[in-house]
């Protein structure tokens, strides 16, 4: 009896002294799956709490135990659809990412982490690769809230210049003025490294209006801002599935010297991306300007062949589709037709054209 009060006492000793503890609940099962935590919006703070569920960003404990510090190693339990977390206050790249994770912190803690803050190797709204989903065996527990993915079909267009007065798409397209995607520039490029095009994603939202981005439009000289997605952030460009070019030039425009088509192999950018992603479709409606009528007195889209379609032979009607509207002009095809960006996918041509062909 006196040895086992001893012993009580000894334990009771030892633990208000901290050398043992009061044993932890059961730990949440692992995946394995370690990654770091990360300052995505450049804040003025060192960390972020974990939230207590997925349906509010703005659920959490603000405890020391809570709180973890940029570049801490966390490890997933579970992922899951939350509500979507991104850059707060700019209208023109609304909140985007909807993944979340149920995760372990070093401490022992474990909550709920948007995507957006962990350098997981998956872009926005897809799943992590190897992590189970929340609430299947091996995931974790379930989720407070679970929304599905939203459906695809939402539209951007690309404007070609930075003053006002062009034609617009309806105001479920989202437009992106040239000052947001491309470099004003005095004089001719000199190389390519004059061509940047790190801005091209910036204001390229995700969703717009309850759908995923998955259309983007160009008019004139805006031509290149697809290809200067596929270059820069190719796992942006594969989540599009339409790309449509509105009377891109003609063969002059194409090839001038003081524009940075020069340096970029067009063809070759939407062949990585036609081949990368077999559902997507790529547009073309050739107004007045495409046709050419001025090149060797004839109207035989050479800017276009020569510079877009040379290294897309053989996809057929369903994935590379020129709509000609030869004497169309050069605004009224995008004023025309402009719709088509707000109503996702399709093969068919709008309006009456002469002819509907493919390289």
């Amino acid at each position: 009896m006196f040895r086992t009060r001893s012993l009580a006492l000894l334990a009771a000793m030892l633990m208000a002294l901290g050398v043992i503890g009061v044993a932890a609940s059961p730990a949440q099962a692992g995946t394995g799956l370690f990654y770091t935590v990360v300052d995505a919006d450049r804040d003025p703070y060192n960390g972020i709490y974990l939230r207590n569920s997925t349906g509010n960003f703005a659920d959490a404990t603000r405890t020391s135990a809570r709180y973890i510090p940029y570049g801490t190693r966390i490890e997933l339990i579970c992922g899951t659809w939350g509500v979507s977390v991104g850059q707060d206050g700019d209208p023109n790249r609304p909140n985007y990412n909807r993944r979340w994770h149920q995760i372990t912190i070093p401490n022992g803690q474990v909550g709920w982490m948007p995507d957006r803050y962990l350098n997981t190797p998956n872009v926005a709204n897809q799943l992590t690769p190897n992590e189970p989903e929340c609430g299947q065996s091996g995931g974790g527990n379930p989720a407070p809230q679970q929304p599905q993915p939203l459906p695809g079909g939402g539209g951007a267009y690309y404007q070609p210049r930075w003053s006002s007065g062009d034609p617009y798409p309806p105001d479920s397209v989202l437009t992106i003025s040239r000052d947001k995607w491309s470099y004003d520039r005095t004089g001719a490029p000199r190389s390519k490294a004059d061509c940047k095009t790190d801005k091209v994603d910036d204001h390229l939202p995700a969703d717009r209006n309850g759908k995923r981005v998955t259309t983007i439009g160009t008019w004139s000289v805006a031509r290149l801002a697809p290809v200067y997605l596929i270059e820069h952030n190719f796992e942006r460009a594969k989540q599009l599935d339409f790309i449509i070019l509105y009377d891109p030039g003609s063969y002059a425009n194409f090839t001038d010297p003081s524009s940075c088509d020069q340096f970029f192999d067009q063809s070759a950018a939407y062949k990585k991306w036609l081949d990368a992603n077999p559902n997507a479709v790529l547009m073309v409606l050739a107004g007045r300007d495409t046709r050419d009528p001025n090149w060797a007195g004839v109207g035989r889209h050479k800017g276009l062949q020569d510079k877009v379609l040379s290294k897309l032979r053989g996809y057929g009607y369903n994935r590379v589709v020129v709509c000609d509207y030869r004497a169309m002009s050069h605004p009224d095809v995008l004023r025309n037709f402009s719709g088509m960006m707000a109503g996702g996918k399709t093969t068919a041509c709008p309006g009456q054209y002469s002819a509907r062909w493919t390289p």
